[in-house]
């Protein structure tokens, strides 16, 4: 279904080098096009530079988008906006829409703790195929997000035939490959 999307439309494939939390800064980075190696090891500008919204006249990529006439928008499963500060910083970054976990959460579209990457494949495909000009679409997964404990999935769809793991690393390598 990816290849299918990114082959009507642009698509970026971008791989972030860090992890654990450090991915925020990633996502600063190019949504701002501002660097962070000005800052310190661990400095998190979300937490620190987007605290007021005098923050909301700082440029961005995506303001430059919206002056473009592109409608801009970031759909993120995580947790409304708390980690991060990100509900004021998507605002303040000048996203013309904003959807956190509270305005996406429905009946079947959760898959183990966190909302299914299948239910945002079908957000970006419709609001791809509905939209009639410049759309900027800023899409965030959780479904296969730390932590892996035991309760994660209550229902696999796969099974371990064989393994020389110990039991505790098979489990956490089926949470894994089930996600």
């Amino acid at each position: 279904n990816y290849e299918k999307v990114k082959n009507n439309s642009i698509a970026i494939n971008m791989l972030s080098p860090t992890y654990a939390g450090l991915t925020t800064n990633v996502e600063y980075e190019f949504l701002t096009g501002e660097s962070v190696n000005f800052f310190s090891e661990n400095y998190i500008p979300y937490n620190s530079l987007y605290t007021s919204n005098k923050f909301s006249n700082y440029p961005s990529n995506i303001k430059t988008l919206n002056k473009s006439n592109y409608q801009t928008e970031i759909y993120s499963p995580f947790d409304n906006g708390r980690v991060y500060n990100v509900s004021s910083v998507y605002k303040y970054i000048g996203f013309n829409n904003i959807y956190l976990k509270n305005d996406l959460l429905q009946d079947n579209n959760i898959k183990g703790s966190n909302i299914s990457d299948e239910f945002l494949y079908q957000i970006a495909k419709e609001r791809l195929e509905e939209e009639d000009k410049n759309l900027f679409l800023f899409l965030k997964t959780a479904q296969n997000h730390m932590p892996y404990k035991n309760d994660k999935y209550t229902d696999f769809d796969i099974n371990v035939v064989s393994s020389s793991l110990s039991e505790e690393e098979t489990l956490r390598t089926k949470i894994f490959a089930q996600g």
